[in-house]
């Protein structure tokens, strides 16, 4: 009883005594003594809202997240040109190898230089191949962007749950003082 009353309560009690109040007004001053919060529980509420985030920082953290994820479409960007090109270059190059084998077909060339030609062909990477791997590649980035900002979400939403929660028990608390 005496951490949940404070001065104002008790002067008010002496008050009502010596004007000598009748039982009613005691029993009034009782229940206002045992609906009071706690001071620990109150103390316990103020550090826990100290502790929570300030909307400056969440702010600075979610543009923090908006910038890695403009920095991870920039490199995705930046991967898919020079794989682009590499295809393109792969693509010259079997041309090019191409109209040389036509040339030296032409020319009825020696068999040591055919079966030459034949193994560099084999060697070569198949555009098509090249092609489906990329697009493995970016779709897999893609989901594991995705995965993770819902994951981000999540947090976020989860957060601003325990926050409301919390401060809507806050405001009972004081609804009731």
């Amino acid at each position: 009883m005496e951490t949940k009353a404070d001065a104002s309560d008790l002067e008010k009690l002496i008050n009502l005594i010596e004007g000598k109040a009748d039982s009613l007004a005691l029993e009034n001053v009782v229940r206002n003594i045992e609906a009071k919060v706690d001071k620990a529980e109150m103390n316990n509420l103020r550090s826990e809202i100290g502790a929570k985030v300030d909307k400056g920082d969440l702010d600075v953290y979610i543009r923090a997240v908006q910038g890695q994820r403009v920095d991870f479409e920039t490199r995705q960007s930046a991967l898919e040109k020079d794989f682009d090109g590499l295809v393109d270059t792969i693509k010259r190059e079997l041309e090019s190898l191409k109209q040389t084998t036509m040339i030296s077909l032409s020319k009825k060339a020696d068999f040591s230089l055919v079966d030459t030609l034949r193994e560099s062909l084999q060697r070569k990477v198949d555009s098509e191949t090249m092609a489906t791997t990329a697009s493995k590649i970016k779709s897999e980035n893609q989901n594991l962007f995705a995965t993770w900002q819902s994951e981000q979400n999540l947090i976020r939403k989860q957060r601003d749950e325990a926050v409301e929660d919390r401060f809507s028990k806050f405001e009972n608390l004081m609804s009731r003082t």
